[in-house]
């Protein structure tokens, strides 16, 4: 059974406020010089999914 309309939209809006809030929360760490270097993110990244998909094959 569907949500009712109301409901769905009130989901949307609490979702719209969390992704608000996170956004938020990284332009205060970018300001405060405490963000993070995209290309080691990403390597970061990479190395644990390719842990866990070794962990995985096992």
């Amino acid at each position: 059974m569907a949500d009712p309309p109301c409901d769905r939209g009130r989901a949307l809006a609490l979702r719209r406020d969390d992704i608000r809030q996170m956004i938020d929360a990284g332009m205060t760490a970018l300001r405060a010089s405490k963000g993070v270097d995209g290309d080691s993110f990403l390597a970061a990244m990479d190395a644990e999914l390719a842990a866990l998909e070794a962990r995985d094959r096992a």
